[in-house]
């Protein structure tokens, strides 16, 4: 294995933790959209590709909204949300090897949700 596949294979890791942690509580997700939205800078792009950061500004904002609908059981949003995070998936752990800044501050975040001082 080489440097590249460790770091996709330790982004493969934080995101799997990341889904543990966070499971179906809306307010863990909405913390990590907020460190996501602070580190997101909007690049364009000519050919319509999603950025790195956009992914997981996507990522985390639809997680928000999928546990929201399950909060309020909202089958309409249940469904929805569900599809887009699915179609996400496997472009959070590629996103999370090019956005090194996001990606430490999630672990910052995930270590002082599971160690509150």
């Amino acid at each position: 294995m080489d440097e590249n596949d460790d770091a996709f294979m330790a982004a493969l890791a934080l995101k799997d933790e990341i889904k543990r942690i966070a499971g179906t509580s809306k307010s863990i997700w909405g913390r990590l959209q907020s460190v996501v939205k602070r580190k997101y800078v909007y690049t364009p792009d000519i050919f319509r590709k999603l950025s790195s950061g956009c992914v997981l500004l996507l990522w985390t904002g639809n997680n928000e909204a999928y546990a929201r609908g399950l909060a309020r059981n909202s089958a309409p949003d249940i469904s929805f949300y569900a599809r887009v995070v699915k179609n996400l998936e496997p472009k959070v752990p590629l996103a999370l090897v090019e956005e090194k800044g996001m990606a430490k501050a999630l672990e910052g975040v995930l270590i002082r949700i599971k160690n509150p001082i």
